[in-house]
């Protein structure tokens, strides 16, 4: 055992597992009741261990140790011993765990320690796509981490610069806004400040800002190719400053500002003081609220795009030249539900951003009929969940994880549940340009 660093052994008669000999055994047995190492290894042995199948769950070897008091189980394979679990090896087979690795990000010192930690989020991923889990609670899940790791970069560098010279909210937009993050996600974020900034602010928040982009990047997160990030000067502004900037966009609903408003509306804060990320967002909601010019060109510009249904409900695939790419389940589908429940939850002055929340809130609050949101937020998932499945399966398969599907990879049931989620949202976008656009 010592030489090994063991804390058990197997005990085997012809292969049969007859005992079990660890140190607690030891401790108990031989130290405790004065007896020297001679004795034969049957008298000091639990006799008839407990044991379980290498092809059982991982929750049920933890139960029958809960239920049993136990720290060792040794695995039988057709009346042979095979191995051994112990509650050690449950605990660091748990490390890909959320909570387990938030912790972990929280507790390292350095940006070295944070790199190689992040080194186990797509394992994460993996593991939650073959639990099956909501499509829904991934993204939050993911998000969840990538909050803890841009707190922690925000926490080591203010170490390194010293107090920072204001009080600052460190907004993320996008997907990482609306907590729906998966696979191949880039970098939008930005900084709100509490005033204008002096010379001696601007080089103190340039430096905090270019530390935790890069950061970010070194841990698997894209710099944003659009230049949509804190450490891009333009997006480093005092509250007055994103106040006016907001209001221009929806004063003047250009395609820029549009393309824009896609993106920063979807606007979380990830650390700061809350009350300094509220002055901001209440003020947009109350520019955007029954807004209808604002409105129908956020509507006009989110309808250029359409579910991937034509004629006969056939799938509508893309190409790449001669390369069939297949559906892209994001661009056709939930960004389609994104920009959906984005443009109706402005239009009403909610505060939540997920989108699942804000159909549910717009549900509750009677803007959307019970029976449309409840469609909406299934197709949402469903969408979501097929997106997640396929880049699984890309995973698995050693294949560049895209956001394309091959509707020929699936079945004749899923591709009918596929189509009538794309209908869901088409009837969706109707009723939408119906709402907002009907004066224009």
């Amino acid at each position: 055992m010592r030489n090994s660093r063991v804390s058990s052994l197997l005990v085997t008669d012809n292969h049969k597992l007859v005992g079990i000999l660890t140190d607690k055994d030891l401790r108990n047995r031989v130290l405790a009741a004065e007896l020297d190492g001679r004795i034969a290894v049957h008298h000091a042995m639990t006799v008839s261990p407990i044991f379980i199948s290498s092809n059982a769950l991982v929750f049920e070897a933890m139960l029958l140790m809960s239920q049993h008091n136990i720290h060792h189980l040794p695995i039988i394979d057709q009346g042979k011993a095979v191995g051994m679990v112990t509650s050690t090896d449950i605990l660091r087979g748990q490390g890909s765990q959320p909570l387990l690795l938030i912790g972990e990000i929280e507790r390292q010192q350095d940006l070295a320690s944070l790199i190689s930690v992040s080194k186990q989020i797509p394992l994460l991923l993996q593991n939650l796509i073959s639990a099956d889990a909501r499509a829904e609670e991934i993204g939050r899940v993911l998000t969840s981490v990538t909050d803890a790791l841009t707190r922690r970069l925000i926490v080591l560098n203010q170490q390194l610069l010293g107090e920072p010279p204001m009080a600052f909210c460190w907004l993320a937009f996008g997907s990482q806004g609306r907590q729906d993050q998966a696979a191949c996600s880039d970098q939008d974020n930005g900084l709100l400040v509490a005033e204008n900034m002096d010379d001696f602010a601007k080089g103190y928040f340039d430096a905090l800002t270019h530390a935790v982009c890069a950061g970010l990047d070194q841990c698997g997160y894209e710099f944003c190719p659009g230049n949509i990030m804190a450490q891009n000067p333009q997006w480093r502004m005092s509250l007055k400053q994103w106040q006016q900037v907001f209001e221009k966009w929806v004063i003047t609903p250009e395609p820029k500002a549009l393309l824009n408003a896609s993106i920063f509306f979807d606007m979380r804060s990830v650390y700061g003081p809350q009350t300094l990320f509220d002055a901001l967002q209440d003020k947009v909601l109350a520019q955007t609220r029954d807004n209808d010019i604002f409105l129908a060109g956020m509507t006009g510009n989110s309808l250029m795009e359409s579910p991937p249904l034509g004629f006969f409900r056939k799938f509508v695939l893309e190409r790449d030249g001669s390369e069939v790419k297949g559906i892209d389940l994001k661009h056709k589908g939930n960004a389609l539900i994104n920009d959906i429940a984005r443009i109706y939850a402005l239009s009403a002055g909610i505060k939540e951003v997920n989108t699942a929340k804000r159909i549910r809130a717009l549900m509750e609050a009677n803007i959307l009929n019970r029976k449309d949101a409840l469609n909406l937020a299934d197709a949402h998932e469903f969408i979501a969940h097929m997106r997640l499945s396929n880049q699984g399966y890309q995973h698995n398969q050693g294949l560049e994880v895209s956001n394309y599907l091959l509707p020929a990879h699936l079945s004749s049931l899923v591709r009918h549940q596929l189509r009538d989620a794309f209908k869901v949202v088409h009837e969706a976008q109707a009723g939408m340009k119906m709402k907002f656009m009907r004066s224009f």
